[in-house]
């Protein structure tokens, strides 16, 4: 299973991608984690994409409907926390 996902927090992502893994160790995963929209690959498409909404600087609604725009059934999850 391919899976993005997209945090400005690094921490966090290593561990939602090891959660991931752990719960879905039966499958062949491939994980990427990017900290900023713009340094993904619009064009790669993949299963599953886990966004944070709040972005620093960016706006993660927004970098959802690009890939929306490229990938009509892509499987977006939306994130955000609070501290």
């Amino acid at each position: 299973m391919k899976v993005l996902i997209i945090d400005d927090d690094l921490i966090f992502g290593k561990m939602l991608g090891d959660l991931i893994n752990e719960k879905f160790s039966n499958e062949k995963n491939e994980i990427v984690i990017k900290i900023k929209v713009s340094n993904i690959d619009i064009k790669q498409k993949f299963d599953y994409y886990f966004i944070d909404i709040m972005l620093a600087g960016e706006n993660g609604i927004n970098c959802g409907k690009m890939i929306l725009d490229k990938n009509y059934f892509a499987k977006i999850i939306y994130m955000s926390s609070e501290e």
